[in-house]
């Protein structure tokens, strides 16, 4: 191994190094949705299917329908190291990580320059750094749609009809990831076949390879067909509940998603604030504060990349060209379910990530243009500037990683993380047989998983959700509830505060109560 190819296989440790950075620790507490996903993938390995309803979709939380694959990736990672924060997370992380290594391969196919910073922009830009840590089924759909894309690069390439059939079938794989990604591969299709259009023209003979991957996707797409037919009111379920039961018109959507879709391009939003300290934005769980989406940076890289695109002469630019339309086309998921007062949504935002990459490396480019001897001054500038520039992200980088530090601190309570329940669940397991009742109230959202995640093997059998209301005089019980609920139990008679946990800020989390 030569020496360059040392430095980039040392770069991609670090960056996986990074990446899995106090993932226990940051975000500190579990979601519903991440606690579902590690709960179905550990359910799988004990050879319990009842969540599925066939091997395309489960039932998410008991609610919504939703694909497999997250649950379907997780297992290896839960099979190894056990059911746990740790565990689940990992899964997310490595899918993320794996992507990064498809971006580098896509751009080595393609022969641009600057592989290696783009890869290390991409891991640390804000919104992908913090969802990859997330176990939502993002990480994993993200990977399948560039696992699709370079596929496709090399069958075009290579006019291999069989590869546009298995890039078809990966892309469709996608679909089954993040529930809104059945829109956004469709999305990234049309991005592809507008870019078939603009390089190919009328000639109908070059199409047939794109109508061979359409015919691999529908294929892929039939089961999702299927439960839309037979099952509707589920499929759809989550959609009616964000877009509050309005009108699902056509007319309507269309009216919504213009309405909606500007914000999704706020400065504001995008390089400054990020959602959380956007107006109407109550969930801390989503962004950094101190951070926008993007680096600051991108503000420049983004202008400079289109510039690039009309003026550089790049043969591989027919194959460029799908992730900018695509930039244009990832916010029509969220905008149709988005209320018009809501900061965008930064889940969905993060699908943006399958054009932020290319485009990037495209503003890198402007930087090394080949430049005759001529304009020698020019040049050299111009690698100065570069030079700057990555000394502004090398900054920007460990800037946005000093302010993750700080993230537990703001996002552990209800519309953050909701930590609390695996510490009360871990104590109550060890003084089950002391009481009748052990009850957590129920302050989260699907509080009911954290049982089964915390508790997989039922050792707490006197566990259960339950409030000041369930008081039984009669019955030796613990209760734990939030601090604003203290004066109810006080009304009870006297008790005993057993045990205090705290957030990361130092404010209440929980009391453990012994109403005596």
């Amino acid at each position: 191994m030569n020496l360059k190819k040392t430095i980039k296989v040392l770069i991609f440790i670090v960056v996986f190094s990074l990446l899995i950075y106090k993932i226990g620790q940051i975000p500190n507490g579990l979601f519903c949705d991440e606690a579902q996903i590690g709960v179905s993938a550990y359910n799988v390995i004990q050879g319990n299917f009842s969540e599925f309803i066939n091997p395309f979709f489960y039932r998410h939380l008991s609610t919504y329908l939703l694909g497999t694959l997250p649950i379907i990736a997780t297992v290896p990672f839960t099979a190894i190291l056990g059911l746990s924060e740790y565990s689940t997370r990992l899964a997310s992380i490595t899918f993320g990580y794996f992507s990064l290594i498809v971006i580098y391969l896509i751009l080595k196919k393609l022969n641009q320059r600057l592989k290696i910073l783009t890869v290390i922009f991409v891991a640390f830009t804000p919104i992908f750094y913090h969802i990859s840590r997330n176990n939502f089924g993002h990480s994993i759909a993200i990977l399948f749609i560039f696992l699709g894309y370079l596929t496709y690069i090399i069958a075009s390439q290579n006019k291999s009809r069989k590869l546009f059939f298995i890039s078809g079938l990966l892309f469709a794989i996608a679909a089954y990831g993040y529930g809104s990604f059945v829109l956004t591969v469709l999305l990234f299709i049309a991005s592809i076949i507008i870019s078939e259009i603009v390089f190919n023209g009328i000639d109908r003979r070059k199409y047939l390879n794109i109508c061979i991957l359409i015919v691999a996707l529908i294929i892929g797409y039939l089961p999702i067909f299927h439960q839309i037919l037979v099952n509707p009111d589920q499929y759809f379920v989550r959609i009616k509940e964000k877009s509050n039961h309005t009108s699902f018109a056509l007319v309507d959507q269309v009216k919504k998603i213009s309405l909606n879709y500007p914000k999704y391009y706020n400065p504001e939003y995008l390089f400054i604030k990020g959602e959380i300290d956007m107006p109407g934005a109550f969930i801390t769980r989503h962004s950094i504060r101190g951070n926008g989406e993007y680096f600051l940076i991108t503000m420049l890289l983004l202008p400079l990349s289109f510039w690039m695109l009309f003026k550089k002469k790049d043969k591989q630019k027919k194959y460029v060209l799908p992730a900018f339309i695509f930039f244009f086309l990832f916010p029509i998921p969220d905008a149709l379910t988005s209320a018009l007062t809501a900061p965008p949504y930064s889940l969905a935002v993060y699908s943006s990530m399958l054009s932020l990459p290319f485009m990037v490396n495209y503003g890198f480019q402007f930087f090394t243009v080949n430049l005759d001897s001529k304009k020698n001054l020019l040049q050299k500038s111009l690698k100065f500037a570069l030079i700057i520039t990555v000394i502004i992200i090398m900054f920007e980088i460990v800037n946005f990683m000093k302010n993750y530090q700080k993230y537990p601190l703001y996002s552990s309570d209800y519309w953050g993380w909701q930590w609390g329940f695996g510490r009360i669940i871990e104590y109550y397991k060890t003084v089950n047989n002391q009481y009748d009742d052990l009850y957590i109230a129920p302050l989260a959202n699907a509080p009911h998983i954290f049982f089964d995640f915390y508790d997989p093997n039922k050792e707490c059998i006197n566990c259960s959700l339950g409030n000041h209301v369930n008081y039984d005089a009669n019955r030796k019980q613990l209760f734990a509830d939030g601090p604003e609920s203290l004066n109810e139990y006080k009304k009870l008679g006297n008790i005993r505060l057993f045990k205090t946990l705290y957030y990361p800020n130092g404010q209440v989390a929980f009391y453990i109560i012994d109403p005596e």
